[in-house]
């Protein structure tokens, strides 16, 4: 990778195409981070049970998505089928996923019997 020379007056910023994500540093090598910000979130509770279920469909909107379980062992996946042999995450009672790159569906199965999850999705 070439050597960038910079003036005193210059700074270089790395966005993503919205602009909304952004890395800036200064001729004097001072550094700010910008992320993206919101005031819009939905939270819903999803029942669960050991039959897989979607609990945030695909959303290219999304910020971040939450979500705290209440009991037992619960299996996540992200874009595939939740099941106790194919899972992303594996969270037990009263744990908290947060979760701020992925942007396509989640689904979670549990162990054994049923219960709920709450799950935040901030756009």
């Amino acid at each position: 990778m070439a050597d960038v020379s910079l003036t005193e007056s210059s700074e270089v910023t790395i966005a993503d195409s919205a602009g909304t994500n952004k890395l800036a540093v200064s001729a004097s090598g001072a550094a700010s981070v910008a992320f993206p910000k919101s005031s819009s979130a939905t939270i819903t509770r999803v029942a669960t049970s050991t039959a897989a279920t979607t609990i945030a469909a695909a959303n290219a909107n999304r910020k971040r998505l939450i979500v705290t379980t209440e009991s037992g062992v619960n299996y996540i996946a992200y874009g595939a089928t939740a099941s106790s042999t194919n899972y992303t995450v594996n969270l037990g009672a009263n744990a908290t996923l947060d979760e701020d790159m992925w942007l396509g569906s989640v689904s979670l199965t549990r162990s054994t019997g049923t219960g709920s999850v709450q799950v935040t999705e901030i756009v």
